[in-house]
């Protein structure tokens, strides 16, 4: 966990077999499943909801490059989470999804 001038950010290494650079841009998809690791159990949901609970409270997850295994960053979203609702003073919580289904 580190503080930075653009909030909180989280990283999470693990010394796994790693990501394929051919499969970095489908890991976030739902039901995806690298073809390598198909022995391992799971559904191909796990990364998928965790990009998108991530972008729900205003984060982006992506993946970096690491030595040995995998890594990923939380970090705050560029963009803005509220605007200005026009009939009141609340703000309103705009949800746009950029996780392909």
């Amino acid at each position: 966990i580190a503080a930075k001038p653009q909030g909180p950010s989280v990283l999470v290494a693990d010394n796994g077999p790693g990501i394929a650079p051919g499969e970095r841009e489908k890991i976030f998809r739902r039901f995806y499943r690298c073809a390598e690791h198909e022995h391992v159990p799971g559904n191909g949901l796990g990364l998928g909801m965790a990009a998108t609970i991530a972008e729900l409270h205003g984060f982006t997850l992506r993946l970096r490059d690491a030595a040995h295994g995998a890594a990923f960053e939380m970090v705050p979203d560029a963009r803005p989470r509220f605007e200005a609702s026009e009939d009141s003073d609340r703000p309103v919580h705009k949800i746009e999804s950029a996780t392909p289904v």
